[in-house]
């Protein structure tokens, strides 16, 4: 999943000179979404669908050193936020994700 998501976002920002054509990159994205829908719900899966919804495209150069990117590449259907709210819901829903850590009030006296 990682080289795949790799692969992904370094096509997605830097593409201009079309090093694959849109129906590759497309078949690939559809392909990590696909990988991301098998993997078991973990901390893996949460992160992974975050950086997926906030990958971005059409990045345009202020500096030789400073892209802005114009678009996010899921930007249709609500797709980028489906994928933030399954992985709040993984989130919430897996018991080793959530934090165990309780804090008590001491009180003096």
């Amino acid at each position: 999943m990682r080289g795949l998501l790799n692969f992904i976002q370094l096509v997605s920002q830097t593409n201009k000179s079309k090093f694959i054509n849109d129906e590759e990159f497309n078949k690939a994205l559809k392909d990590a979404l696909k990988v991301l829908e098998a993997l078991s719900d973990s901390a893996t899966k949460v992160y992974r669908a975050i950086d997926l919804a906030y990958l971005q495209r059409d990045a345009k150069g202020t500096s030789p050193f400073t892209y802005c990117p114009s678009g996010l590449v899921l930007s249709g259907d609500n797709e980028a936020l489906n994928l933030l709210e399954n992985s709040v819901l993984t989130s919430r829903g897996s018991p080793h994700l959530q934090c165990t850590h309780k804090v008590g009030i001491v009180s003096g006296g």
